[in-house]
């Protein structure tokens, strides 16, 4: 008799887990109302999402705004609206303030599925995760830009380069007014000594948010200066 043992594992493991959910159920990771194990965000939420298409869209609104603020044409999107109390805002403050790292990946992978679907954003060498000084890293356990890209990858096969550092720990931006904001991010950013050449690369640098978009002009400077050739940006939302 030919016995599998994934004959006997599997439907077994099926059980355990079926168990598990009952004792202990899954909640969704914004308003924690009970859901199917296999998911993170329950439907109702999903429904509350308010997408910009921004992936598709040449000079859409973060494109102008990041063109006046830097001085160099940038292709960019946001997956969504920013509200503090909306979808957008209670998927970020999960994941950047309630250890929530599961949420940033899966965020990431929606993000990575606008960018598969668009032919202007094919041809990118690398993405690259604004990073978190590592004080604030260690604090929190990860980085969420980071998880991101992680995320990203699943959907749209790039490489991920972790070319910049914060050479500054910085006041939270999201503590601060908007002239704060870009005087809280002025030079915090410089080039990792062991990381890639960037010259002649198309990169896309990822974050959670792009409000005043100050954080992103300082990162665009220096990726500027190490010569990469085209620069583009991916966010979950942008919002004032």
């Amino acid at each position: 008799m030919n016995f599998s043992k994934n004959a006997f594992f599997v439907p077994f493991w099926d059980f355990l887990c079926s168990i598990w959910d009952v004792l202990m159920p899954r909640k969704c990771a914004v308003c924690g109302q009970v859901i199917d194990g296999r998911t993170l965000v329950c439907e109702s939420c999903l429904s509350q999402v308010m997408y910009t298409d921004f992936a598709l869209l040449p000079s859409n609104p973060i494109e102008q705004k990041l063109h006046r603020l830097t001085g160099t044409p940038l292709q960019a999107m946001a997956l969504c609206v920013y509200t503090h109390e909306g979808f957008a805002g209670r998927v970020v403050e999960a994941f950047k303030y309630h250890h929530r790292c599961d949420l940033a990946l899966w965020a990431g992978e929606l993000v990575g599925e606008e960018l598969s679907k668009a032919e202007r954003w094919k041809g990118y060498d690398y993405i690259i995760p604004i990073p978190l000084h590592p004080s604030r890293e260690k604090e929190r356990g990860y980085n969420q830009a980071m998880q991101m890209c992680k995320g990203i990858v699943h959907k749209y096969p790039i490489e991920i380069n972790e070319a910049l550092e914060r050479c500054s720990r910085t006041t939270a931006q999201a503590h601060l007014g908007r002239s704060e904001r870009w005087e809280n991010a002025e030079g915090i950013f410089s080039l990792k000594e062991s990381c890639h050449t960037l010259v002649g690369k198309r990169v896309i640098i990822v974050d959670d948010v792009l409000t005043t978009g100050a954080t992103m002009a300082s990162a665009v400077k220096v990726l500027r200066e190490a010569g990469v050739k085209q620069i583009a940006v991916a966010t979950l939302a942008t919002g004032e």
